[in-house]
């Protein structure tokens, strides 16, 4: 699969989202904070983030609503990456081990579940519908 093209006018935005999401592992439980800590590890194209970020924001820096509202966009895309590697039996994505291998279906279940529940937090939070 071809990457996601590069927007350097974008650096800033994604810089924004992998420091809020690298925030986010402590408000998991204590002992999610390595599933969360590795899932974060291997983003791969951050394609929806960038999508939200051109049409939603037109400055140099997001605001923290656009950067919060890319976080949910990342954090279900997450969430159903790791119960589609439990229905098809998937041992590795981006090349490391897919909590479903490493932990079990259950586990790993638990662990999407996390993620789509703190990502609805997350939206929860957003002062308005509109993002």
């Amino acid at each position: 699969m071809p990457a996601a093209p590069s927007y350097p006018e974008l650096a800033p935005h994604m810089a924004a989202l992998r420091e809020f999401l690298q925030k986010q592992v402590d408000a998991f439980e204590p002992e999610l904070h390595g599933l969360v800590t590795e899932a974060l590890a291997h983003p791969g194209k951050l394609l929806r983030p960038t999508l939200l970020f051109t049409s939603a924001d037109n400055g140099a820096r997001p605001s923290d609503d656009v950067v919060r509202g890319a976080a949910v966009v990342e954090l279900v895309h997450l969430a159903t990456l790791v119960h589609d590697d439990v229905l098809d039996g998937a041992d590795t994505r981006h090349g490391a081990e897919t909590p479903n291998r490493a932990h079990g279906a259950h586990a790993a279940i638990l662990f999407g579940d996390a993620l789509f529940a703190h990502a609805l937090v997350l939206a929860a939070e957003l002062p308005t519908p509109d993002l």
